[in-house]
């Protein structure tokens, strides 16, 4: 009876495990994680679309163009080192309303005969105080602009100095005339530093400077503008043998070019030839200064460099892009 009781147990307890494998194998009960479906086997609903797929409202707006630039810095650069091969050159160029873009090693130096533009402007101001004769100024300055007479300039240079109590006050004549026009920094000279040369000429003149003056002075931003006027009228008639550099460059024939240009040699004899201008068309311009010292040291090898940097600008430069403008806006 005993071993009928087991055979009855062991039977039932066979018949559960067979049941029970039976039930797991029908639910899918494994224990075993499901591997991980790769990207193929994703639903189509759960993939992501690629970025190039985007719906356009979704992605960020393209860039407006870029307008057109008054300037190619890149090129500008480029020619100035290819002029500048072996010698000091140096080169700064604006709109008349703008930015400015640089180029070169040789950024500062004596202000030489450029230096007779604000002193003609101060010399027109002395002359509506009745320091000194409309007339004179006229004539003179007349010879100092278009032929870079040096007696000229003297005698304007002297006359500020008696109305305004010496060479100091003769120097700070013609620096109110150069704050005006935008040049915040530089000090005219107001002693003989070297007695072959005028006091003003040896001032020490960047042509950032020079160029923040002349665009100044170009959009009438110095006073009485009668006397800016005048002062530029002569720039357009200096001599044809002072008309190197901006005066050939090919700006374009319907280009209207005012420029002063000056010269002389260092303590060491080489020559610092260069010039300021202004390039106009209609409402549009530009202001360049150019500088060199040739490593020659001459006067005609630093009119040569003058003459390849105005080209490297108006070959990196479209006057017709600049933005316009008229008087000053200050």
């Amino acid at each position: 009876m005993r071993r009928s009781w087991w055979l009855a147990v062991f039977g039932a307890c066979l018949l559960a495990a067979w049941t029970g494998a039976l039930i797991g194998e029908l639910r899918g009960d494994d224990p075993s994680p499901a591997p991980e479906p790769t990207s193929e086997q994703l639903p189509a609903s759960t993939t992501t679309t690629p970025a190039a797929e985007e719906p356009r409202t979704q992605r960020e707006a393209a860039p407006a163009p870029e307008p057109a630039s008054w300037i190619d810095r890149d090129e500008l650069r480029r020619r100035v080192r290819a002029v500048g091969d072996g010698d000091q050159v140096g080169v700064v160029v604006a709109p008349l309303r703008g930015g400015e873009a640089r180029a070169g090693n040789l950024q500062v130096a004596e202000a030489w005969s450029t230096i007779k533009v604000p002193l003609v402007v101060a010399a027109y101001r002395l002359a509506d105080e009745g320091g000194i004769a409309r007339a004179e100024v006229d004539g003179l300055a007349a010879r100092a602009i278009g032929n870079s007479d040096n007696a000229a300039a003297e005698t304007l240079f002297a006359a500020l100095g008696r109305a305004r109590g010496g060479n100091v006050g003769a120097a700070g004549a013609i620096e109110d005339v150069l704050r005006e026009g935008g040049d915040d920094r530089t000090a005219v000279n107001s002693r003989r530093t070297r007695p072959e040369f005028s006091i003003y000429g040896q001032t020490s003149w960047s042509l950032e400077a020079g160029v923040a003056f002349f665009r100044g002075l170009a959009r009438q931003c110095v006073t009485p503008r009668a006397a800016a006027l005048r002062t530029l009228s002569l720039m357009r008639g200096v001599a044809p043998d002072q008309r190197w550099g901006i005066g050939r460059a090919p700006f374009g024939s319907a280009a209207e070019v005012a420029l002063k240009g000056g010269w002389g040699p260092g303590p060491d004899g080489r020559y610092v030839v260069r010039q300021f201008g202004v390039v106009r068309s209609g409402a549009r311009g530009l202001v360049v200064g150019l500088m060199a010292r040739p490593a020659g040291g001459t006067f005609e090898e630093g009119v040569r460099l003058v003459d390849a940097l105005a080209k490297a600008v108006a070959r990196s430069t479209d006057l017709a892009a600049t933005a316009t403008t008229r008087r000053c806006e200050r």
